[in-house]
């Protein structure tokens, strides 16, 4: 064979060994990020950044597109050579992965360990606590844990009210609690908004990240970063009429990963259970209704704002018939009439 040629041979056979070694490295990227996502830790940011460092070994690696053409013999054993060196290199990269991936099997195994202790430990405080300031301290402890030195839960005012008479803790910088109240900023508030629309937890960076915001909610967001709250989770609060209520947490730490907003979500909807089980005594307690199937259908059309005379022409009963339903029906809502009967049909969950 001739010297070219088996230069040629050699550079071929070193280039498809670097072909599959760089095939290899990318196939345990693939595995390490799937592996990541399947368990709900956020840590891809780093993932990458160890991918990034492998590359630039890998680029710097002494890879050459073609051979010159007087290129003999005994320097192409010297490429070979140096390709032989670039395969060590390879190697030990995929050695240091391997290292990577326990440690990050490692960190994960440790975050949710920790996330749990903190939640049990907020759990069995909650059952001992006798009253808002008990429970208060033991949602701060939570938040301090977690690196969030604020906090706050509040009710939703109505459109036409303030929410200073809602709020049911704050743990807000001083100043910016007075001037939220003060220039009334709620009803501008973009997270709150954000939170009402959507009715899942908003992490604020992500929320607004795409959102074109009006110039008084960047006011708010950016006055509300000068107090220290530069990013934060927002949480929406449920009871039997739907949303009704808003917890917050903020800081100055980075964006929370999955676990940490689930777990805030656990706790922020256990406290609000609480609050609602201590208040609950205040509340008239509905009596047991049952509404049959054909009032159910009136009620419907009678929400939908038909007429008696277009409910009996789409069931075929007469006028009379539908008359006698609404008013059975007003007298199990315990409604005056039709306005209030279809109010306190979704206030009780019969309409939706």
């Amino acid at each position: 064979m001739k010297p070219k040629a088996i230069t040629r041979a050699i550079f071929f056979a070193g280039k498809d060994q670097i072909h599959f070694f760089k095939m290899r490295v990318r196939r345990c990227r693939d595995r390490l990020v799937k592996g990541l996502r399947l368990r709900g830790i956020d840590t891809i940011e780093a993932a990458n950044a160890l991918l990034m460092h492998e590359r630039r070994v890998i680029a710097s690696l002494p890879f050459i597109p073609t051979l010159p053409p007087h290129t003999n013999l005994g320097s192409s054993y010297c490429l070979y050579n140096r390709r032989a060196l670039s395969m060590v290199a390879l190697r030990s990269v995929l050695r240091r992965r391997s290292r990577w991936v326990a440690l990050f099997q490692r960190r994960i195994a440790f975050v949710e360990q920790f996330l749990m202790n903190i939640l049990f430990e907020f759990l069995a405080a909650g059952e001992k606590a006798r009253d808002k300031a008990e429970l208060a301290g033991a949602v701060e402890r939570v938040t301090c844990h977690l690196g969030m030195n604020h906090f706050a839960m509040a009710f939703l005012p109505l459109a036409h009210e303030r929410l200073d008479s809602y709020f049911v803790w704050e743990r807000w910088p001083r100043g910016w609690f007075e001037r939220y109240l003060a220039l009334n900023y709620f009803h501008a508030d973009p997270v709150a908004h954000y939170v009402r629309q959507t009715g899942q937890p908003a992490v604020w960076s992500k929320a607004l990240d795409n959102r074109v915001l009006s110039s008084k909610a960047r006011k708010i967001m950016s006055e509300a970063g000068e107090f220290g709250l530069v990013d934060g989770l927002t949480i929406p609060l449920y009871s039997r009429v739907g949303v009704n209520g808003l917890f917050s947490v903020a800081g100055t730490r980075e964006p929370m990963e999955p676990l940490e907003v689930q777990l805030f979500s656990i706790v922020a909807s256990t406290a609000h259970a609480r609050l609602l089980g201590w208040t609950a005594p205040s509340h008239r307690i509905l009596p047991e209704i049952f509404i049959t199937k054909r009032e159910s259908e009136f009620l419907s059309l009678c929400a939908a704002g038909k007429t008696d005379r277009e409910i009996g022409e789409f069931t075929g009963r007469s006028q009379r018939t539908v008359q006698a339903h609404i008013r059975n029906l007003q007298k199990k809502l315990s409604a005056v009439n039709r306005a209030q009967l279809i109010a306190e049909a979704f206030r009780q969950g019969w309409q939706r």
